[in-house]
């Protein structure tokens, strides 16, 4: 009898989107109240991404685990740039913008796989890469309103967010109801 890890992308994905969901939330409702509750669910999400895509590596899965392991890691180093520095000139809004920015190079790059696979498989990539295009367009807008210092972007990235943790808890549920990540499940993308 097999054992199983099960499937740690279903709780990656869950933590991610409602991280999403909370900086939407902060940026487009009310920026001061939900400050605290987002950098809570930033690092809860990033712990739980990292714990997450290394059990879908476990379980076989390449690329979308290392795409989550990557995001936790963004997660975890942005709440540690926001939080962790006792010196104010060193979590300067510059600074998180420059960090935002600079992040959409590897978003970028990680992107592609799923672009090229999108026409071959549909089902499985298309969401993946709707998913990568909001996120870019968030860390983009986010960062830009950062390290510009033009407030009406952060808005713009706080909808973008929206539309990412929408999709993300779609890809999610569609995890959840298979009992395992599409990737693995239609053998595309796993390393099996």
């Amino acid at each position: 009898m097999e054992r199983s890890l099960g499937n740690g992308g279903i709780f990656a994905l869950a933590t991610f989107g409602f991280a999403l969901a909370l900086f939407g939330f902060q940026e487009v409702v009310t920026p001061p109240v939900a400050i605290g509750a987002t950098l809570n669910a930033l690092v809860v999400a990033g712990v739980m991404e990292v714990v997450g895509g290394l059990f879908m590596l476990i379980a076989g899965e390449g690329y979308l685990a290392g795409v989550i392991v990557t995001f936790g890691s963004l997660l975890i180093g942005f709440y540690l740039l926001v939080t962790g520095h006792p010196s104010p000139h060193l979590s300067t809004t510059k600074a998180i913008g420059s960090y935002e920015l600079w992040w959409t190079v590897p978003v970028a790059y990680m992107w592609l796989p799923a672009l090229w696979r999108v026409r071959r498989s549909p089902r499985l990539y298309l969401p993946i890469s709707v998913a990568f295009c909001t996120l870019l367009a968030m860390l983009i807008c986010a960062g830009s309103s950062n390290f510009f210092d033009i407030p009406w972007l952060a808005r713009a990235a706080g909808w973008c967010a929206f539309g990412s943790a929408a999709v993300i808890w779609y890809i999610g549920y569609e995890f959840s109801e298979s009992g395992a990540p599409p990737l693995v499940r239609s053998g595309v993308g796993g390393s099996r």
